[in-house]
């Protein structure tokens, strides 16, 4: 499968509208949800030792923001939310979204604290918290291939809505759209 996904890549395009009722979830631990600031940074690192801390502070300096579940003073699920222009790296491009969107990515779960509904508490919150600010749906990109976060979408109510899919060869690249419905697909672009 790594070969393939070196020349094509597809990636399933969810939606999670916000202009209706969002329920509140609790995760069966007691977690304190937050977003990130900068004084965090220090316990993100711990969180995700494997990340850039350049790249961490690029996202915050272009406005992205992190939405950590902090227990027992750390932090065990975080995901990220982007809105305009956000660059997608597994398609090497950019997802243009509308006024009213936000995407959501980089979310991730320890293990020692997976199963536990940490992870749908935190998108309840975070859905919650955007509708206040306006925003009419979140999006996420998940490859077709990576199955566990497709269940866990799929179970959290979120639906979808078309597919993005990129062939590469050499220097080149080629990529299409595909919607599973009757509304276009957002546009994608090289910059």
């Amino acid at each position: 499968m790594k070969i393939l996904t070196t020349f094509y890549r597809r990636m399933i395009l969810f939606e999670y509208p916000l202009n209706q009722q969002i329920p509140v979830l609790r995760s069966r631990l007691p977690v304190n949800i937050a977003i990130l600031t900068e004084r965090d940074l220090d316990a993100y690192n711990r969180y995700r030792p494997d990340q850039s801390m350049k790249e961490i502070r690029a996202r915050l300096a272009r406005g992205d923001r992190c939405f950590a579940c902090w227990y027992d003073d750390r932090i065990v699920d975080a995901g990220w939310v982007a809105t305009g222009r956000v660059y997608i790296p597994y398609l090497r491009r950019r997802l243009i979204l509308g006024s009213g969107d936000i995407y959501n990515y980089d979310a991730y779960t320890l293990p020692a604290y997976r199963g536990l509904g940490i992870f749908m508490a935190r998108i309840s919150y975070v859905g919650r918290y955007n509708q206040q600010e306006g925003y009419s749906r979140g999006l996420a990109l998940v490859a077709v291939e990576n199955k566990a976060p497709r269940v866990i979408l799929y179970k959290s109510g979120v639906r979808p809505i078309g597919l993005y899919s990129c062939l590469r060869l050499g220097p080149w690249q080629w990529e299409w759209r595909l919607p599973w419905g009757k509304d276009a697909l957002l546009s994608i672009s090289k910059t």
